[in-house]
């Protein structure tokens, strides 16, 4: 038997389950917006949401539960904030259609 002992409680137990769920969720929404496209939707849903809006949602979902883990404590918002501008930076040179003028987006949801 093993004396290893994580040290996180209950409540960041719960908070880094919701978060890795949240991760899959958007990233099985990711999935179906490559395969089918932003304003495709399950032809079998009574209520159809597009993809663009289940991404919209998804996306939502992932958001709170950073915010509730940044005002726990989890992480440090200074750090995420670091990280996201270096993130930005260092992504530039790989990036190949960022704000591109000629591609035509659908925005509907």
């Amino acid at each position: 038997m093993s004396d290893f002992d994580n040290g996180l409680i209950d409540s960041e137990v719960e908070r880094l389950a919701i978060l890795a769920e949240e991760c899959g969720e958007v990233v099985q929404i990711v999935g179906k917006v490559l395969r089918h496209g932003y304003s495709s939707h399950n032809p079998l849903d009574p209520s159809p949401i597009s993809n663009r809006g289940l991404l919209a949602k998804e996306i939502g979902d992932l958001r709170w539960i950073i915010s509730l883990m940044l005002s726990e404590g989890d992480v440090a918002e200074g750090a995420v904030i670091q990280r996201e501008r270096l993130k930005g930076e260092s992504t530039k040179p790989f990036l190949h259609h960022q704000n591109a003028q000629d591609e035509v987006r659908d925005s509907s949801i």
